[in-house]
């Protein structure tokens, strides 16, 4: 049934399990499943709302648009086509002859890793904290709130309100642009 991984899910977001344990319990759970039935999945799924404005309007900025996602490539790399972001970082399900192994590897698999990663993108770019945007919606975006200056909660899980400063609770990401728009003078990266 979907109760489980809907279960585990929220649990790794809320912050009452190790983000990594939660992913692979996930993935376990999946084993066998054909990637046909995967991609008719992930085929049907919508993206947050107002996600395309909010990337269109960040390009218009001047920021590089970055999505660093715990989930998975096969989702990110369809929005990244449909939405219009540049790069996204996410784990990669295994697949052997046709069906999920019940296995996952990737940049993104652990409470950490979102942090390593916008700082690495902050490396390669020369873009500074001062100069870096974040959004996270979940316990596992935690890491990437200190190497930025504009850091949004979004949705109402709760987890990443004290720590942001400014808070969205709608699930509208296009509540966002006014806060970009404002940070965007001399401002280069949104991850």
């Amino acid at each position: 049934t979907c109760a489980l991984p809907i279960s585990i899910t929220r649990d790794a977001m809320g912050g009452a399990v190790e983000f990594h344990d939660a992913l692979i319990k996930r993935v376990q759970l999946l084993r066998g499943m054909p990637i046909g039935a995967v991609m008719d999945a992930v085929n049907s799924m919508e993206a947050t709302a107002g996600a395309a404005e909010l990337s269109s309007a960040l390009k218009d900025f001047k920021f590089h648009v970055v999505v660093v996602s715990g989930g998975f490539t096969l989702a990110t790399d369809l929005f990244r086509d449909r939405i219009g972001y540049g790069v996204a970082f996410a784990n990669e399900l295994r697949v052997i002859d046709g069906r999920l192994t019940g296995t996952v590897g990737g940049p993104a698999m652990f409470s950490h890793s979102k942090g390593l990663l916008v700082q690495t993108m902050q490396a390669l770019t020369g873009i500074g904290r001062d100069r870096t945007l974040v959004c996270g919606d979940g316990a596992n975006d935690l890491s990437m709130f200190p190497h930025a200056d504009l850091r949004v909660a979004f949705g109402k899980k709760g987890v990443l309100d004290k720590h942001a400063n400014v808070v969205i609770q709608e699930h509208d990401l296009k509540r966002l642009i006014p806060f970009a728009e404002k940070f965007a003078s001399g401002r280069g990266t949104a991850v």
